[in-house]
């Protein structure tokens, strides 16, 4: 009886000692999601370069690079709140994202030229 009681606590204290936070969660997810498929494939001229969350200021950044007919300053620049609208649907669309919104998170996306990598395109921010 005694085996069973110090068993039973000892597995009680492993599930615990192994469960994540929220934030831990993110942080290895945007890593895993990093290190498994980026850089994504170009899609639509646009791709993935990377994902980032930090812990202090619960944001997850994706940066991401534009080419071709999409690496356009001033057409980024005319049409920001078009794009703003249509990231924010992606977002709001998004079901695996849902954990995340409802803890009040950021994200964050940052657009680079492949013709200039350090010039950033459009810098765009959704909090939820």
């Amino acid at each position: 009886m005694m085996k069973k009681a110090i068993y039973s606590l000892f597995l009680a204290s492993l599930i615990v000692s192994c469960t994540e936070n929220l934030e831990d969660k993110a942080v290895r997810e945007a890593k895993e999601y990093t290190e498994k498929y980026c850089p994504t494939p170009y899609v639509n001229d646009s791709r993935t370069d990377s994902a980032v969350f930090d812990k202090n200021t619960r944001v997850f950044s994706y940066y991401m690079t534009l080419r071709n007919k999409a690496d356009n300053k001033k057409a980024i620049d005319a049409n920001k709140d078009k794009l703003h609208k249509l990231q924010k649907e992606a977002l709001d669309n998004n079901p695996g994202l849902k954990v995340y919104k409802d803890a009040h998170f950021t994200f964050r996306f940052v657009y680079y030229s492949a013709k200039n990598p350090k010039e950033i395109l459009l810098d765009d921010v959704f909090k939820y």
